[in-house]
């Protein structure tokens, strides 16, 4: 019985402490649209479950996103369907911010995929409704709709 207890200490010790995997670093981020207008350095945290970026200038917070169950921007938060509507283009799919900034595959009807040496490359395009360019590399992820 002892042995037992000393096994469950140890492993709530040890185990209470671990912490989640979160990716921090910082980056130079542009996000407009035509409500929001952002270019400067940022903190971007990713980890498997959400994605965070902080936008700070001199000290001070002047933008954050936050997408986890919710998408909130500066505190006003939305379902993923009500952020794209609002902020984005209704058609998108659904996370499609939590997608980019964790640098993977959109899932589009008929978009093409190029394999790149350090990435890929996705192209969509239907009439009205998107022209999107997304390319991830090692370093670097531009994501840009001409129409919207």
């Amino acid at each position: 019985m002892i042995k037992s207890l000393a096994i469950i200490f140890v492993f709530i010790l040890f185990g209470g402490c671990a912490k989640p995997d979160i990716k921090s670093k910082s980056a130079l981020v542009t996000f407009v649209t035509k409500d929001i207008k952002v270019h400067d350095t940022a903190f971007v945290y990713v980890d498997k479950n959400s994605v965070d970026i902080e936008v700070y200038s001199a000290g001070n917070l002047i933008f954050e996103l936050s997408s986890n169950a919710m998408v909130c921007i500066n505190s006003l938060c939305l379902s993923d369907d009500e952020f794209s509507a609002k902020y984005l283009n209704e058609y998108y799919p659904k996370r499609v911010i939590q997608k980019i900034v964790s640098k993977k595959q959109l899932d589009i009807k008929d978009i093409k995929t190029t394999q790149l040496e350090d990435g890929f490359m996705q192209s969509a395009y239907e009439e009205n409704r998107y022209d999107i360019k997304y390319i991830v590399k090692k370093d670097e992820v531009f994501f840009k709709d001409s129409i919207n």
